[in-house]
């Protein structure tokens, strides 16, 4: 699709997305075509403390897989087979900046990747790796345009948990507030950061409570 039209949106059939989406992931597209460390445009977010009412948006240095566009320029550096990657185990500042300061289980994720016994396909990893070792960036909307149900049993690589669904932000002009450098919002990036790893130690409470009270022997 990119080398067709240079550019691609990719909304799989698990999102809702909201009436402003395609205008704004376009728009974010048409801006920021020439400006080679934009590697990414998503049109998902997580809830982010105190930007409940932007009309904003930020950069972030870490990937989606949840409603989004690039361009054929970025999709090059896709690398399947990450080249470089070992360096994630060795490198203490590489590894935080792979797993978000410690908020993402990526580590583990690889882990999983690389062992012989899984056949984990990961196309989200490759592509998470792909633009940090590139030290590029991806635009995210303060509030989330696009919302997910695929986590229950119907998924491919969700089954058994239905994760919180996000509240759509309905304004059909959603975007008023463009970044006016393209760097990091170390702000921004700190309330998401904190509401991933929340989110992570939640989740790693509910399987060590499941391990232990579903999976002992029957007495």
């Amino acid at each position: 699709m990119c080398s067709l039209h240079d550019r691609v949106i990719v909304i799989e059939d698990d999102l809702d997305t909201s009436v402003g989406f395609l205008a704004y992931l376009n728009s974010a597209l048409a801006r920021y075509e020439q400006h080679e460390r934009v590697m990414q445009v998503s049109g998902h977010c997580f809830p982010a403390r105190g930007f409940e009412t932007s009309e904003g948006c930020s950069f972030l240095p870490f990937t989606t897989t949840l409603g989004w566009g690039t361009w054929a320029r970025a999709w090059r550096h896709f690398d399947w087979d990450m080249t470089g990657i070992e360096e994630v185990y060795t490198n203490s500042e590489l590894r935080r900046r792979f797993e978000i300061d410690g908020a993402y289980p990526y580590l583990r994720l690889l882990k999983r990747l690389q062992s012989s016994r899984e056949s984990y396909r990961s196309w989200g990893l490759r592509w998470h790796w792909s633009v940090l070792k590139r030290d590029g960036v991806v635009l995210y909307p303060h509030r989330t345009l696009v919302s997910h149900f695929g986590s229950d049993d119907t998924g491919t690589n969700v089954r058994g948990v239905q994760l919180p669904v996000d509240v759509l932000f309905e304004r059909r002009n959603q975007i008023r507030e463009w970044p006016k450098v393209v760097a990091v919002d170390m702000r921004f990036y700190a309330a998401v950061r904190r509401y991933l790893a929340a989110q992570q130690s939640l989740w790693s409470r509910g399987h060590r409570f499941l391990r232990r009270v579903l999976l002992r022997p029957w007495q």
